[in-house]
């Protein structure tokens, strides 16, 4: 009788086994259910990363901003009083007065600044500039008439600034935000502050094509 009973565990035992090898070896896309309604289980599939933004893996984002969820203002402004060698600056709207008074402490401490703006810019009553010029900082005013190639309605509309500090690092801030009280308080702006060294060497040879189609504000 113990013979009997032990073989007929056994065999409800190979029964089983056989029952988890089958289910284990379905094939990706059966059915598993868990309490209330069946789920399909697929497997996700990752796609190589194309040529075209291979190189974007080498970039190094600091810092990400929007306005105006973010004070932009106030970062900038900490970046200024930060700087030890340069600043370079390339904007096509300059309104903000704490931006700028923070251009002329920075001048002062012995930071060179240069400063590449829109005529538009320029012709605002409310820009300024001319607080930087009245202090020697020098100022470029984009001229498309320079550049035969260019068309001579075109803009310069870029806003960034290349930054150099005092342990010899670089940063580019580059985004949409203009020097004005509304894209700090009510526009939705955005900035990137970048460290990569290919990145901000980029900049820097744009900033000096940008002088190059560029003259010195006189006051």
């Amino acid at each position: 009788m113990n013979k009997i009973l032990l073989c007929t565990k056994l065999c409800a035992f190979m029964v089983w086994t056989l029952c988890i090898s089958v289910a284990a070896e379905s094939p990706v896309g059966s059915t598993h259910f868990i309490v209330g309604a069946p789920v399909a289980i697929y497997q996700k599939v990752v796609k190589p990363a194309s040529n075209a933004y291979a190189s974007l893996s080498t970039l190094t984002a600091r810092q990400v901003l929007f306005s105006p969820d973010d004070n932009l203002q106030e970062t900038l402004i900490k970046l200024i009083k930060h700087a030890q060698g340069s600043i370079c600056i390339a904007i096509y709207a300059f309104t903000d007065t704490k931006i700028a008074q923070a251009l002329l402490d920075a001048h002062k401490r012995g930071v060179a600044i240069e400063v590449v703006i829109d005529p538009s810019g320029i012709k605002d009553r409310s820009c300024r500039i001319g607080m930087l010029q009245k202090h020697g900082i020098t100022v470029y005013v984009y001229n498309p008439y320079n550049d035969n190639e260019l068309q001579h309605s075109s803009l310069m509309h870029n806003k960034f600034v290349i930054f150099e500090h005092t342990a010899g690092g670089m940063l580019v801030w580059t985004g949409s935000f203009n020097f004005t009280r509304a894209a700090g308080l009510r526009n939705q702006e955005n900035v990137v502050i970048l460290n990569d060294p290919s990145v901000v060497q980029r900049y820097q040879q744009q900033f000096e094509r940008l002088k190059s189609r560029s003259v010195i504000a006189t006051i």
